[in-house]
This record gives structure tokens, sequence and C-alpha cells, in this order.
């Protein structure tokens, strides 16, 4: 084992110019001028955060969207574009195709969860779909529900969402279907 006397100095890295000085190797605590160091301090920290921020932006992960796997779609499966719901109450039996459907939450790829849009138009593609009457959230996975519609004629259509509950992209959804409860 070598003594600590023996072991070189580490060498020092050369600082991102800043109008800086370089640290020589003496204590900043004894500098005239702390007030300088302190200010070049502050610049180095604004610019490692600056550029952390522009590379998790740039990499997508402060984007807040969630790429569609290719080729993947949601669909209605039960009931059809027009059918007749005798009473308003079903159960609405939803599809997915090339994409797994899971819990909100869950940050995987190539997964999602189904939202219901009944009878108002798609929200923003790259917002936090509503949580309303309209906009119906089924965050547990679920790919079949009970609805309970009063009675006239309603559009119903899916949007699938990632984790946070913002619509992939592109976003997924199904056709409109209509739906009578007479």
């Amino acid at each position: 084992m070598r003594c600590a006397a023996e072991i070189p100095p580490p060498t020092p890295i050369a600082p991102v110019s800043m109008g800086c000085p370089s640290y020589d190797g003496f204590d900043m605590a004894l500098c005239p001028d702390s007030i300088f160091w302190m200010r070049c301090a502050v610049k180095r920290v604004r610019l490692f955060a600056t550029t952390v921020v522009s590379l998790l932006a740039t990499s997508g992960a402060l984007a807040g969207s969630t790429t569609s796997p290719l080729g993947a779609k949601v669909y209605i499966i039960w009931p059809s574009d027009g059918q007749v719901i005798p009473d308003g109450e079903f159960w609405l039996r939803m599809g997915a195709r090339g994409i797994g459907v899971c819990p909100a939450g869950v940050k995987m790829a190539n997964v999602g969860h189904h939202h219901v849009i009944i009878d108002a138009p798609l929200p923003p593609p790259n917002q936090e779909i509503p949580n309303d009457p309209n906009h119906r959230h089924f965050g547990r996975g679920q790919t079949e529900a009970r609805l309970q519609l009063r009675p006239g004629r309603h559009t119903i259509q899916l949007l699938m969402a990632d984790q946070d509950h913002i619509p992939h992209d592109p976003p997924l959804y199904s056709k409109v279907i209509t739906v009578i409860v007479p």
C-alpha cells in the first residue's frame, strides 16, 4: 500500500470559460475576492441546470408525449354504430391492437389505457384528458365497462392515453359511433 504522501495531487480540470479565473489549487475561502468566486459558482450552476433541462426536453422526458407504436389502433368492439340500447345501460367493450392495455401510472413502452369520449370532440392531443361525465377514464386497465346513458342519440369514441392521461403521439383513437337510447 502506498503512503498518502507518495500519491500525487489530482490534476485540476480546466473550468468552462465563463469569465472566471481557473482554480489554481488555493483555498477560495481565503481569496480576497470571494464574492467574485461566488458569482462564478452561480454561473456554473445555472449553465449546468440549463444544459440538463435542455437535454431532458430534447430527449422527450419533459415533452409530455409518449410515442404510439407503429400500426397500433383502438376500436369499439360493442356496441356497433347505430345500435339501439333499450334501457340505456350496456357493457362497452374496448379493443386495442398493437399496443398493450395497462393501468394508469405504469410507464412502459407500447402501453396505455382507455378513455371514453361521450358526446364531445377529442381533447387537445398534448394535454391531460379531462375527467368529467363526457371524458371517462379507465385507469385500471379495463377493456370493458358498464355505461348508463340518458334517452337520446349519443356519440362514443375511444382515446388511448399514457401513464399521465396524455394522448399518445400520434393520438390513438377509434372511429366515432352513435348509439340511440329510446
